[in-house]
């Protein structure tokens, strides 16, 4: 059996992985003996093959994850193209691929083609797509994650956090946690939001920002440092800075014609606390420097989603690039 898990919500999908993993596990193999991971990044055809057609043990079936298979050389996903093809994957083997989202166009040598693979996944019969949440069905997910959790929560609350995290699961899930935790079976009240995510949180973004703004490294990652020490999610610190840089750029551009800081937050729709700190930090910033520093964020972002990377590496050069 082939199954393609694939889309840009990759919370879900991954969620969804791992429900498929431990669904086999209880059925077939307590051990986990026959279950194989393999990289798509460093993904070789006899490896793939060598797992999927070998002989489990103390069992007849295997579970194989392909992990972002479109990152494997060209040739090797032409082989597995094949190999699915010719249907020369046993009964006995459940093989899942695991992509994050569609796959992205390589550009070759002298053209732009889709991955060879991609194809071929797309037509099993077996295929699960996790798109995007729309606003409201992300407040629903929080109001079921909530209860799964063991915890209860107000509708407008919900809707608070939902309008925090966006379509960011990984961010709703990770605050999710920590209310259910701290509320302790109470119900979570839009007081809660306020009081220990969005205040909160926007102060200290606003503390690493303002580092940024004066070039001054050493504060900038001592301010990631505290971040990560109070258990903060990389990917949740990622989603704040980067809307915390969208709000400059967009503080710099209406600052252009009409200084007024009044306007300007009624403008954007923001507090005006909001506009004064901003107002202060876009003056060592240049315009180009902001959207080069929100593209970086975009970029590590993407790589954590989509590959193994050391997240505070990662953030720690963007500090030391910003700041040089």
């Amino acid at each position: 059996m082939i199954i393609y898990v694939t889309g840009e919500d990759t919370f879900r999908s991954r969620e969804r992985l791992k429900q498929l993993r431990d669904a086999f596990v209880k059925k077939y193999d307590p051990s986990g003996m026959n279950v194989s991971t393999l990289d798509g990044a460093e993904l070789k055809f006899e490896q793939f093959q060598q797992c999927v057609a070998s002989q489990g043990f103390l069992s007849s079936r295997r579970f194989v994850i392909v992990d972002r298979p479109f990152e494997a050389d060209r040739k090797v996903q032409e082989a597995i193209a094949a190999f699915i093809k010719e249907k020369s994957v046993p009964e006995e083997a459940i093989v899942v691929f695991w992509s994050g989202g569609q796959a992205k166009k390589k550009r070759l040598k002298d053209a732009t083609e889709a991955p060879p693979l991609l194809a071929v996944l797309d037509r099993v019969k077996n295929k699960e797509q996790f798109d995007v949440l729309e606003p409201l069905e992300v407040e629903r997910w929080i109001a079921k994650r909530v209860k799964e959790r063991g915890g209860s929560v107000e509708r407008a609350a919900a809707e608070q956090l939902a309008a925090i995290v966006g379509t960011d699961l990984w961010l709703a899930a990770n605050e999710v946690e920590k209310l259910v935790h701290q509320k302790k079976g109470a119900s979570i009240t839009s007081a809660d939001i306020e009081a220990d995510i969005k205040g909160k949180l926007e102060a200290n973004i606003f503390e690493f920002t303002d580092a940024l703004s004066r070039k001054d490294g050493g504060a900038a990652i001592a301010s990631l440092e505290r971040h990560f020490a109070s258990g903060a999610n990389e990917l949740y610190l990622l989603t704040m800075i980067a809307r915390q840089l969208r709000i400059l750029i967009g503080i710099a551009d209406v600052a252009k014609t009409e200084p007024n800081p009044a306007t300007i937050a009624s403008r954007l729709s923001l507090h005006p606390f909001v506009v004064k700190k901003g107002l202060a930090q876009i003056r060592t910033f240049s315009q180009s420097e902001l959207i080069r520093a929100h593209d970086e964020i975009v970029f590590i972002d993407h790589r954590l989603k989509n590959s193994r990377d050391n997240p505070r590496a990662l953030l720690e050069m963007f500090v030391l690039r910003m700041c040089t």
